[in-house]
C-alpha cells in the first residue's frame, strides 16, 4: 500500500502537509473515536496511517521509500502497460488538502492520483496507488 495515498497527499508534499494530513486522519479513525467497538478493518486501518506517517515523518526512511518507490516505478513503467479505461480529467474528484492534487478511485479501493506538475508535463497515463491498474486521462483544452 502506498504510504502517500494512505495520507491523502502527494508525492511532493511537504512534511507539514504530511503531518496535517496524518493528524486529521487519526481524529477520524482513532479508536477512541469509534463508537463501540472497532472492527479488524477499523483496527488495520489506523495501524496503515500511523505506519505511513512513521515512513514519511522522518526524512531519512521518507528517501529511503521514495528510492524505493522510484525503483517500482520505474520497474513498472519498462512493462508494456495496459490501460483498463480512459476517464476523463472531470470525473477527477479536486483535492485541495493537505496538498492539491486530483483524484479518481479506482476499483480497489485505493485512487489514481495527479498532481498540476504531472498535466503541466502532459502525463496522461496514470497508475493506481493500491494496485496494478493504469488509466489514461483524458482532457481538451478547454479544461486546462
Amino acid at each position: 500500500m502506498d504510504a502517500y495515498a494512505i495520507l491523502g497527499v502527494a508525492p511532493t508534499a511537504s512534511l507539514v502537509e504530511i503531518r496535517a494530513a496524518y493528524l486529521q486522519l487519526a481524529r477520524v479513525h482513532h479508536p477512541d473515536k469509534q463508537s463501540g467497538r472497532t472492527t479488524s478493518a477499523e483496527d488495520e486501518r489506523i495501524r496503515e496511517i500511523n505506519h505511513a506517517y512513521e515512513t514519511l515523518r522522518d526524512e531519512h526512511t521518507r528517501a529511503v521509500y521514495d528510492q524505493s518507490r522510484a525503483d517500482l516505478l520505474r520497474k513498472h513503467a519498462t512493462r508494456t502497460l495496459r490501460i483498463s479505461e480512459e476517464v476523463d480529467l472531470d470525473a477527477f474528484e479536486l483535492v485541495d488538502t493537505p496538498s492539491m492534487h486530483f483524484r479518481y478511485p479506482c476499483r480497489c479501493g485505493q485512487a489514481y492520483l495527479l498532481t498540476p506538475a504531472q498535466l503541466a508535463d502532459g502525463i496522461r497515463q496514470v497508475p493506481c496507488t493500491g494496485c496494478s491498474e493504469t488509466i489514461l486521462v483524458t482532457w481538451t483544452d478547454d479544461d486546462e
